[in-house]
């Protein structure tokens, strides 16, 4: 997979999550992933005509993809066609263009949706988690709400940098590694391999990348330990692996036909604690429940 996904790609996955998510019951998102695979084109070209929000992530997801690609093409300019800077770096560009592309980005922006999580929240997802039994489906929604929280975490810290629902995901890869040891021969850190360079001693690693508007931000294995490359991980996605680790947990402990609901409540505890260190999860306000009484 590229570093960065196509803007097409984004949307269809924007366009597949919230057309599933609002299929309604288990048979009825089994016939919406059928209806989905058969009309992914019509339904896309729909979405962007008829759901605001979906067309303004993919603008956004656009724009994000130019101005990278805009400052890769600066810095390479600015050190004289030394040398090509990753589209998904954070290297420092010249002043003047830094400012340039500051007010790009302010012209352009538009008011991302605040992303809230609650304690109704998690029991409702877990409600329909139990009534799931599709597990490519309910290994979806897991994905979903686990990414739904560390948006909110991170809109928390970076609130002048907000991003929206959609916005955010990771993956995980297996790729080759040069590992850099200290006198003792202990394993310090690791290093994303340059494959034009024989290096000392390289390994096969899995490890996590997390994206956002499909551009690497960080890369963390599931230790929390970094992996360092051309890029300067951001230091947030650190504390987001262990929710990363206890969403697959859940998306496994589901899957087994031996879980009992013992077995799931102390997973669901376990993923619960892990949202708790990058949100706060409260009670829905006092406003909400005056407004349903």
């Amino acid at each position: 997979m590229s570093i960065l996904e196509s803007p097409e790609k984004q949307l269809r996955k924007l366009v597949y999550k919230d057309f599933i998510n609002k299929a309604g019951s288990s048979a009825d998102r089994k016939t919406a992933n059928q209806i989905f695979k058969m009309k992914e084109t019509e339904l896309t070209k729909q979405y962007l005509k008829e759901h605001p929000n979906i067309a303004q992530s993919y603008e956004r997801i656009k724009r994000t993809r130019k101005r990278m690609a805009i400052a890769g093409v600066v810095a390479t300019l600015a050190i004289g066609g030394s040398g090509i800077y990753s589209l998904a770096g954070h290297k420092e560009i010249p002043k003047e263009n830094t400012k340039t592309i500051e007010q790009t980005e302010n012209t352009s922006s538009e008011r991302i949706e605040e992303v809230n999580v609650t304690k109704e929240d998690f029991e409702a997802f877990y409600e329909e988690l139990d009534k799931e039994n599709n597990d490519e489906i309910r290994n979806q929604n897991i994905r979903d709400f686990a990414e739904k929280v560390v948006v909110a975490g991170y809109n928390k810290q970076n609130p002048e940098e907000a991003i929206g629902e959609g916005d955010f995901y990771w993956t995980a890869v297996n790729k080759q590694v040069e590992v850099q040891r200290d006198r003792l021969g202990n394993i310090t850190n690791y290093q994303v391999a340059a494959k034009e360079e024989a290096q000392p001693e390289t390994m096969q690693k899995q490890y996590y990348e997390f994206k956002i508007n499909g551009v690497v931000v960080a890369r963390y294995d599931a230790e929390g330990v970094e992996i360092k490359s051309d890029i300067e991980n951001d230091k947030y996605f650190q504390q987001v692996v262990p929710l990363v680790k206890e969403a697959e947990n859940l998306q496994q402990e589901y899957a087994s036909q031996y879980a009992g609901e013992q077995d799931r409540e102390k997973k669901r505890e376990s993923f619960e604690k892990a949202a708790e260190n990058l949100i706060e999860i409260n009670e829905q306000t006092m406003e909400n429940e005056t407004e349903r009484e």
